[in-house]
């Protein structure tokens, strides 16, 4: 059985060096938690996001946004 990598986005990345649930950067953020969820495996561009949502996400992880985007 082939086993299959698991892709790490900068914004996963910076949520669990946070040691922040998706949940809790969903919350703080204004955001739903499955838009976070989509970002971070990749199923949604992050890339395209408004400006101002990954500022918010941002601030929350304090971070800078290019941290974040992929």
């Amino acid at each position: 059985m082939a086993r299959t990598a698991k892709i790490q986005t900068k914004l996963n990345l910076m949520r669990l060096q946070r040691d922040m649930t998706r949940q809790e950067l969903a919350e703080k953020a204004g955001v739903s938690e499955r838009s976070i969820q989509l970002w971070e495996i990749g199923a949604r561009d992050f890339s395209s996001v408004k400006y101002k949502t990954v500022q918010a996400i941002a601030d929350v992880l304090k971070c800078f946004c290019e941290d974040i985007v992929d």
